[in-house]
């Protein structure tokens, strides 16, 4: 049965008696009641590195899996990326994470994926 979300009035397929909110504003109310951590840690492909550092990628996309799930269950205060396992690393300020449709991402992928929003660079 579908009905309209009680936040973003976006409708969505009911699964359980007490549903009442989608899964992206859901994601939005737990991450505002859960703990905060000081720093997650990425490793990435060279490619994906280098347009961080250079400012031309600007939001990290992690998939909806069982282990991203358990990771990024609290918001976290900054993000840690290597290149790839090398010693070269950078440190972001994180500004939001949500969830968003992964068809918009570069991901490209027709699934709610995990958005890790930028800040400043710390180092």
């Amino acid at each position: 049965m579908k009905i309209k979300c009680d936040i973003c009035r976006q409708e969505f397929e009911k699964i359980y008696q007490d549903d009442m909110f989608c899964d992206k504003c859901l994601y939005q109310i737990n991450l505002e009641q859960a703990e905060t951590k000081d720093k997650l840690v990425l490793f990435l492909k060279s490619e994906w590195y280098d347009k961080i550092e250079a400012g031309r990628k600007t939001h990290e996309y992690r998939r909806q899996s069982a282990h991203w799930r358990k990771r990024l269950d609290c918001f976290y205060k900054t993000v840690e990326f290597h290149r790839g396992y090398t010693k070269t690393k950078m440190l972001f300020e994180v500004t939001d994470m949500r969830l968003v449709d992964g068809k918009d991402t570069d991901l490209h992928i027709n699934e709610l994926v995990y958005d890790i929003e930028l800040g400043r660079r710390m180092k």
